[in-house]
């Protein structure tokens, strides 16, 4: 048994979590470098909630798929700016929630007197991307700094929150955590977070819950499915995902309605492009002009909302808000002009027609069964194994490629993502965690592109006269920006290689074998 001692953060965008992952100081204080781990967290209770009413969490833990362990975590007190908790560990020599199955040991017998026979079972699973440093002040370990990026599955899709710890060591005190909390908060902008991990993820599953269902997911696919059934199903799904967040949209301020009614159109296109060879209907190729537009419509919008963000949290962390405050307004501009377009394109007649021919081909797709035609079990990994086919073929051209190599090859893993996750119901159970290794290399490349796009934006505000007094903070960022893209790109051969080892070719190789 040990106390923990840590402070928690909530990172409150993608850029600022970038920049934590490049720091090597903080202050007095040196950052060294322990890697990368994933972890799958399992939150553990009984169906009342016995250990959360008592303050205790249970939790049990596989780190990069190997190691395996239960934690056992006290009621929080406040110490300093964090908060400590007794803590018990012990290694788990296979998964099971039979408390009676567990090694005899302290945090056993400690379970047993807190839920006295009772059942544990999972209350919310929550799946982690850590990037540990150790923080050190001349030759003390003071610390431990846990950059996280947690998802968590809400109604079937997975939302993400970048979070920090910051956690002591023996030889580290409050004081120093207090000079961390001061350095954390007030230089680089991270925001206190007194809620655990567990306590996140059921708040988030909970909001979950309280809103609407974005679209009938009841209806799952099925190996007998005909290729039209199951093109009815999946665009069925991203169909009313993006009338979900039409309203938020509408309303115009909120850049994840903009974000996630984008994707859902980009997730429509991708699964036309996916079945659209064995669905004959010409009904269905006739809508998507108009999802292409609507498409293009909500990437300008999104776009800028993108460089916004980016351009305000380096402003931020450099001090320097005022004086990029011409190209800020400018884009701002930029993003309410687009923003108009996109409002007028949604009140013209023709969007409302349109929605209605979609209610119509779907339902007339999913009335389909043609008994002649190959089914879903058989043609989902064929159509999957041809995509990783095609990413497969930038294997020895990732290295030194130019910039817009990488965004096709983006493009493809995104394919590839997207016909692993829409056929999820029908394929071999062992392929989909590579959907993981898939959406870290797709970040990856993403945020490359992101700031390619921002340095190409840069480079054009730099030649107007309206910017004149803001050209040195511009260029300044425009140089931060090919900063980090250097970074990105010397770093993405280890995320390629990552992607391509022989486990991953074997794991797809597989899907054509039966």
């Amino acid at each position: 048994m040990h106390q923990e001692i840590e402070s928690r953060y909530r990172i409150p965008n993608r850029t600022l979590y970038e920049r934590l992952l490049q720091l090597d100081t903080l202050g007095p204080f040196t950052l060294l470098p322990l890697g990368w781990q994933r972890m799958r967290d399992c939150y553990l209770d009984t169906r009342e909630q016995d250990l959360a009413r008592q303050s205790w969490a249970c939790r049990l833990r596989r780190i990069d798929g190997l190691q395996q362990s239960i934690t056992l975590k006290g009621p929080a007190a406040a110490v300093g700016p964090g908060t400590g908790r007794i803590e018990l560990e012990m290694r788990l020599p296979q998964k099971t929630y039979d408390v009676a199955q567990w090694p005899p040991c302290e945090l056993t017998d400690q379970i047993k007197r807190l839920v006295p026979q009772a059942q544990l079972a999972p209350v919310a699973q929550v799946r982690q991307r850590r990037y540990r440093l150790a923080v050190r002040e001349d030759e003390r370990l003071v610390a431990y700094l846990s950059v996280d990026r947690m998802r968590v599955r809400v109604r079937g899709s997975l939302v993400q929150r970048y979070l920090a710890e910051c956690e002591l060591t023996p030889d580290g005190g409050t004081d120093d955590l207090q000079r961390l909390d001061a350095l954390l908060v007030n230089r680089l902008g991270l925001i206190p977070e007194q809620r655990s991990k567990q306590q996140l993820a059921l708040l988030l599953m909970k909001e979950g819950q309280r809103q609407p269902p974005t679209s009938p997911r009841a209806q799952r696919l099925r190996p007998k499915d005909s290729p039209s059934q199951a093109a009815a199903k999946i665009l069925g799904l991203y169909f009313e995902q993006m009338l979900a967040h039409e309203p938020g949209v509408r309303e115009g301020q909120d850049p994840e309605a903009v974000h996630q009614m984008r994707v859902a159109t980009r997730r429509m296109r991708s699964a036309l492009r996916f079945l659209g060879p064995f669905v004959t209907d010409a009904r269905l190729q006739r809508l998507v002009p108009r999802l292409r537009r609507l498409g293009r419509l909500l990437g300008a919008v999104r776009d800028l909302d993108v460089a916004l963000e980016r351009a305000r949290s380096f402003a931020e962390a450099h001090s320097n808000e005022k004086a990029l405050q011409p190209l800020l307004e400018s884009w701002e501009r930029q993003r309410a002009r687009h923003l108009r377009r996109l409002m007028d394109y949604l009140d013209r007649p023709g969007y409302g027609r349109w929605l209605r021919r979609w209610r119509t081909v779907l339902a007339r797709l999913q009335s389909r069964g043609d008994r002649r035609t190959i089914r879903m079990g058989h043609l989902a990994p064929l159509l999957v194994y041809l995509h990783w086919r095609i990413v497969w073929a930038y294997d020895g051209f990732v290295v030194g490629a130019p910039p817009e190599t990488l965004h096709a090859l983006r493009i493809e893993c995104k394919r590839l993502r997207y016909g692993l996750e829409c056929c999820a119901d029908v394929l071999p159970a062992r392929i989909l965690p590579w959907t993981t290794e898939i959406t870290a290399l797709q970040d990856h490349l993403g945020d490359l592109n992101d700031h390619a796009t921002a340095i190409v934006m840069l480079d054009a505000a730099l030649t107007q006269p309206a910017m004149a007094k803001a050209r040195p903070a511009i260029a300044a960022y425009s140089a931060f920006s090919e900063q980090q893209m250097a970074i990105l790109i010397g770093t993405l051969e280890s995320r390629w290689a990552e992607f391509s080892r022989r486990e991953t070719q074997r794991a797809f190789e597989a899907l054509i074998r039966g």
